[in-house]
């Protein structure tokens, strides 16, 4: 299984987030990638490294989540548009790209565990809202048993 951890800064360092998924899933390859969640062409971008690099995409977990200023009179237009580009686009790139893509078969690859797609699937997680930005720990034991955990 391969992973593309993607965040926004491209100074953020996927090291810990490997080894955390490594110790438990020995074969599973975790990849930072720099990506904004609200460009489309980046999102574009991303779906093609993917499919170049293995073939499929069968999950996409969009867990984007901005929470702007504490109160209406702070906020700034710049503010809620971000808010809106955050919580919003990044759900919509998923959701419009991400199928076209996962209907993509591939055959089988040359890396652990790796199994023929001959049917077009995938399946998409949308997590928008402050919990992505904080872990969402209370909304963890109920998103793992879709993703097989």
């Amino acid at each position: 299984m391969h992973i593309s951890a993607c965040s926004r800064s491209q100074k953020e360092d996927s090291t810990q987030l490997a080894e955390e998924v490594n110790k438990k899933y020995p074969n599973t390859k975790v990849i930072g990638y720099p990506y904004n969640v609200a460009n489309e062409e980046a999102t574009l971008g991303l779906i093609d490294d993917i499919l170049n690099s293995w073939g499929r995409l069968d999950v996409w977990v969009c867990s984007s989540g901005l929470l702007g200023p504490p109160s209406i009179e702070a906020t700034t237009p710049a503010d809620l548009q971000n808010c809106f580009e955050a919580n919003s686009m990044s759900p919509f790139f998923a959701l419009k790209y991400g199928p076209p893509a996962m209907a993509k078969t591939a055959s089988k690859g040359n890396y652990p565990n790796a199994a023929p797609k001959d049917q077009k699937y995938g399946s998409i997680i949308v997590v928008s809202s402050v919990a992505s930005t904080y872990g969402g720990k209370s909304h963890t034991p109920r998103v793992l048993p879709l993703l097989g955990k």
